[in-house]
């Protein structure tokens, strides 16, 4: 895995790279004086905030959002938006607008915020603007893993831009399609993500960069520095026909790890990841059944986000499984940036059953229940209810992880079905 000049990319991607870059350093620094004040956690129980799907969220939320969303919009002003945040909790409390203010002014150098501004920027990306008019649009989940991030573990800023009449190799359909992702994990450090490739190449910034390039912790001009500290982050990024990449964010804008899959393609030699926290009370046990039939000799890696999909991306492990509750609605969010980065890295994601997922289907109608919305903008936003999980993996053992899910849903539910007439 040598390092690469990344230096060919659109004016898009280096715009992006760019917000990646200079952004997730501010939030990282924002994250852990939020940590030390429990009242930037927004708790369901409070008066001012439940949302419907009973998910927690954070101040960190909205303020990522506002500053991404209107960087790309001054960026890209004929592009559409679609995030997971809107401004309607944050304008029934003066109180936690002011806090999302100071957070934002922080993050962007002290610049001054209006209140009307801040709600102007969040709600961006509640757009159907895009599907009016078939523009390309980026979709952001600005804190992917809040629960883990909360406790001060992984979590993602996840961004995609989709566009119209894409097509690629794992796609066969045209319609709305990635064309650029970047996941950034800022509690993910590159010498983790290398150490469990592979790859023992440890390049130096000396041997890639001008030597007027400092660090900013350099003591020494003249010293060789490493490429990357094991205490930062990492950013994921991908772009269309041109490959997944992944760098430090010690290191400069313009450089990057060109990123492939893992080649393992003996089920009982892989190593999955699933959440950090079980999404369903029979996850665990789907996961098991998994490990068991494939003969797995490794642990399940479990960790927030769609940083999940960086590590297999970058071959560090040869799949993930995301078993949501029954009745969830999966939203694009979740699923366009970090699919897009595993297919240029030449892997595969589908759903439960091995299908393709479509970012097409969103205006799909949304079942009623505790885990979807009546609002338009919010169906919108929705993957089609037929997606009831995800299979993420190298390809070499997709067949082999879809086979292996569908015998151990299939047998618990049959446990289920037993226990229903014993009852009876």
């Amino acid at each position: 895995m040598a390092l690469k000049i990344v230096s060919r990319l659109s004016y898009t991607s280096r715009s992006v790279q760019q917000l990646s870059f200079y952004d997730q350093l501010s939030f990282y620094d924002a994250k852990q004086s939020a940590n030390a004040d429990p009242s930037t956690s927004l708790s369901i129980d409070s008066d001012q905030f439940a949302k419907v799907d009973t998910t927690p969220v954070t101040i960190v939320d909205y303020g990522v959002q506002a500053v991404v969303l209107r960087f790309l919009h001054e960026c890209f002003p004929n592009d559409t938006f679609i995030a997971e945040e809107d401004s309607s909790y944050l304008r029934k409390s003066p109180r936690l607008t002011e806090k999302v203010l100071d957070f934002v002014q922080a993050s962007t150098g002290g610049a001054r915020w209006t209140t009307t501004e801040l709600y102007t920027a969040i709600d961006l990306g509640s757009s159907d603007e895009h599907k009016k008019h078939r523009s390309r649009a980026w979709v952001l989940d600005p804190i992917d893993g809040t629960k883990g991030f909360i406790r001060g573990e992984h979590f993602c800023i996840a961004l995609a831009l989709l566009d119209y009449g894409q097509r690629n190799a794992t796609c066969s359909h045209e319609g709305r399609r990635p064309i650029l992702s970047v996941l950034g994990c800022p509690q993910l450090s590159l010498d983790r993500v290398l150490a469990a490739t592979s790859s023992s190449d440890k390049c130096h910034l000396s041997d890639v960069v001008p030597p007027s390039y400092t660090p900013s912790n350099a003591t020494n001009p003249t010293e060789i520095y490493q490429l990357f500290r094991k205490d930062v982050g990492s950013v994921f990024f991908a772009v269309k026909d041109q490959g997944a990449y992944v760098k430090s964010l010690d290191m400069p804008v313009g450089l990057g790890y060109p990123c492939s899959v893992s080649t393992v393609s003996t089920p009982s030699l892989i190593s999955l990841c699933e959440s950090r926290e079980a999404l369903m009370s029979t996850s665990r046990a789907i996961t098991g059944r998994v490990r068991d039939r494939l003969g797995m000799v490794k642990e399940f890696v479990r960790l927030d986000g769609q940083c999940k999909h960086g590590l297999v991306g970058a071959g560090s492990v040869e799949g993930s499984l995301r078993l949501p509750p029954p009745g969830y609605i999966e939203k694009i969010w979740d699923q366009a940036p970090g699919l897009f980065f595993i297919e240029e890295a030449g892997g595969k994601v589908t759903d439960l059953k091995g299908r393709e997922i479509d970012f097409s289907a969103g205006s799909e109608p949304a079942p009623t229940g505790l885990w979807s919305s009546s609002s338009a903008h919010r169906k919108a936003k929705d993957l089609s209810p037929t997606v009831k999980g995800v299979i993420v993996s190298n390809g070499h053992v997709h067949a082999s992880l879809v086979e292996a899910v569908q015998i151990a849903r299939n047998a618990l539910k049959d446990m289920d079905e037993l226990m229903m007439r014993w009852r009876e």
